[in-house]
């Protein structure tokens, strides 16, 4: 931290679909990429450690299975590193398997942020997830959920929470209002909103073509 500041980056790696062996070589060489650079939180894509379109292998023993060990030797090969990665994954526990963003530091899995609000087809594979609910991970105990804020140890000061694709935006359920709320911000210089089809697309055009803050009646 410098200044009070830090540098965060979002990685774009190269996947390949159910691979979490190559995946997770990736998501280490662009970790190692990324601190070398300055970057000490460093956001991957959503289930970048197998991939987001696996389908049915969501249901897959194997896979998930493999998508914990990956997430070890991940956590294993970034130990030295000075950096706060979140890790997309899906992970089963009690028989449900939820969307999940693995929050590593060090070494260590500080927690596991987990999608709630799911689309239609998401909902063929994953559960929503709950606001808390403690997991067992490599002899450790620790927390999944909707509502979990981490402090990597070294930055104190430093403290975040994580949301998955529509969650992001459930404090504001309504997406036109949500968008003409963030810009309305003036500290708010480069918004990437999500878009899942062509009417998504036009509602943001719209929304952010609107300068006037929400009323209270809106908020």
């Amino acid at each position: 931290m410098k200044n009070g500041f830090i540098k965060v980056a979002a990685a774009t790696p190269a996947i390949k679909i159910a691979d979490v062996t190559s995946n997770t070589a990736e998501l280490v060489r662009l970790a190692k990429d990324a601190h070398a650079r300055g970057v000490r939180v460093l956001v991957y894509p959503e289930l970048a450690l197998t991939g987001a379109t696996c389908g049915d292998l969501f249901s897959s023993t194997p896979l998930l299975l493999g998508a914990k060990e990956a997430l070890k030797r991940f956590l294993e090969e970034t130990r030295e590193l000075e950096l706060l990665s979140v890790v997309g994954l899906p992970w089963e526990e009690n028989a449900a398997v939820y969307n999940c963003a693995a929050v590593c530091f060090k070494g260590k899995l500080l927690g596991l942020a987990a999608k709630k609000a799911l689309r239609a087809d998401e909902q063929r594979y994953f559960a929503p997830a709950p606001r808390r609910l403690s997991i067992r991970f490599d002899d450790a105990s620790g927390e999944l959920g909707t509502d979990l804020r981490f402090t990597p140890s070294p930055l104190p000061s430093l403290r975040i929470a994580v949301a998955i694709g529509a969650d992001g935006g459930q404090a504001i359920e309504d997406a036109e209002l949500a968008m003409r709320f963030i810009c309305a911000n003036p500290d708010v210089t480069v918004i990437i909103p999500g878009m899942y089809d062509v009417a998504e697309i036009e509602q943001n055009v719209k929304a952010g073509c609107d300068k006037t803050p929400l009323s209270e009646e809106e908020l």
